[in-house]
Formats: C-alpha cells, structure tokens, sequence
C-alpha cells in the first residue's frame, strides 16, 4: 500500500505554514504588507508584485513556459498578460529581426 504523501509534499508550496498547508489570503496579504513596510517601501498590491515578477523575468530572459510554471498559471496566455514588454525588449527583437532580413 503506498502512503499518502504529507501535506507539505501533497501541495508542493514553497510559502506555507508550517504543517505544509496553503497560507490563508489574509495571512499572506498582512505579510506582504509587513514586509514592504519593513523595507520602507510604498504600499503595492500583491498580485501587481506578480506582474513586476512575470516582467522582470522575462527581461532577464527566462522562457514565457517557465515564467509560467513559477506564478502557477495553468495556461500561458494567461502569463503572456502578465509580462509586459518594455522599450528595449522591443528594440532588440526589431534588431535581431533586421540582421535576419538583411543577411
């Protein structure tokens, strides 16, 4: 008979509480608050940190499909929402695309 896994492997979380469950939304939001607050930071939603998260990603040059793995959606349209392009990623791709047409 196997064993059932324990709940920390059974959620596979990397933030949880210490019986390996899911955090509860308050928990979570009053310790993204502290945190800004404790870095003297302005007050930002936390599913806009996910954005900036899902950006910053992408920048550094990760594959959208692991972008999509990190924040746990299940389809990655729904990433692609989330990372915005900036100036420069937008240059580069029109420089890669004019050496490719003028090889």
């Amino acid at each position: 008979m196997q064993k059932m896994p324990d709940a920390a492997e059974k959620h596979d979380l990397l933030f949880r509480r210490a019986d390996g469950l899911p955090l509860d939304q308050k928990t979570d939001r009053n310790a993204w608050k502290a945190i800004l607050a404790a870095a003297e930071l302005p007050p930002v939603r936390l599913h806009d940190a996910r954005h900036g998260v899902a950006t910053l990603l992408l920048e550094a040059g990760v594959d959208i499909h692991v972008i999509q793995t990190i924040l746990g959606h299940s389809s990655v349209l729904t990433t692609k929402g989330y990372a915005h392009v900036n100036t420069r990623l937008a240059r580069e791709g029109l420089e890669r695309m004019e050496k490719l047409l003028t090889a």
